[in-house]
């Protein structure tokens, strides 16, 4: 999937007008979305069962599936006006401090976790019921997002 949107940000010549190359283009992002749909779905299964640790993996899921089509969408446009691309960009831009915030949280729960490993299901308990992960992963980047747009919000957009 991302060697797909990789491949939508480099076109930039004639070659990005054939049908074949927006086709697989088009196949290669939906089935990509599918399996991060899958990943949620998991996860979100995965929350029942108090041995596993996966508020982290599926919040990264959920943010990654978010922000994907809102990137589609401005990386396919050509020609959009700037106030809805710069208000794509800036949802582009939240979910993808999510993605990273959440990762960060991640590695921090297996360094925990791994950490003291003959007190494993004590601590796996102690670290689903983190409450402040919620804030830093949703929260901190709606700080950052907010703060920029506020200081510069002609920043998002295209300039063309």
């Amino acid at each position: 999937m991302h060697l797909s949107t990789f491949s939508l940000i480099m076109q930039t010549d004639d070659r990005a007008q054939d049908p074949a190359l927006r086709l697989l283009n088009i196949l290669t992002e939906m089935l990509g979305l599918l399996i991060l749909t899958l990943a949620v779905v998991t996860f979100t299964l995965c929350r029942k069962n108090p041995q596993v640790s996966s508020p982290p993996r599926l919040h990264l899921s959920a943010c990654l599936l978010l922000a994907h089509p809102f990137f589609l969408v401005i990386q396919s446009s050509n020609h959009m006006q700037e106030v809805p691309c710069g208000v794509l960009s800036v949802f582009v831009h939240y979910f993808y401090l999510c993605c990273f915030l959440w990762t960060s949280i991640e590695a921090a729960v297996l360094l925990l976790t791994t950490r003291r490993l003959e007190q494993l299901n004590q601590n796996t308990q102690q670290l689903t019921s983190w409450k402040h992960m919620y804030v830093i992963g949703h929260g901190l980047p709606l700080v950052i997002v907010g703060m920029y747009v506020g200081m510069k919000p002609d920043g998002y957009g295209s300039q063309q």
